[in-house]
């Protein structure tokens, strides 16, 4: 299972790409971890979503392989958009 934060709104109809198993959503935008961003709750897939849907949705990849992922494809973004 693979675990997204939502970053800037609460779970919702449409905030999240479909194929979702669950989600918990928060009263308060708060931290679940020590090491975590402040989010509004979490959503649960059977698979990784592509980083592109993680951004278009204003999630957060909550493990680590799919932040590394997620950190790499934003990074390849910038130089297409920077020219570098």
């Amino acid at each position: 299972m693979v675990s997204y934060y939502y970053l800037n709104q609460p779970p919702g109809v449409g905030r999240q790409p479909d194929g979702f198993l669950g989600y918990e959503a928060f009263a308060s935008k708060r931290r679940p971890g020590l090491d975590t961003q402040p989010c509004w709750g979490i959503v649960e897939y059977q698979q990784a979503l592509s980083p592109r849907l993680v951004w278009e949705y204003e999630l957060y990849p909550a493990g680590k392989i799919e932040e590394i992922a997620y950190w790499r494809w934003t990074q390849e973004q910038w130089r297409m958009n920077n020219g570098r």
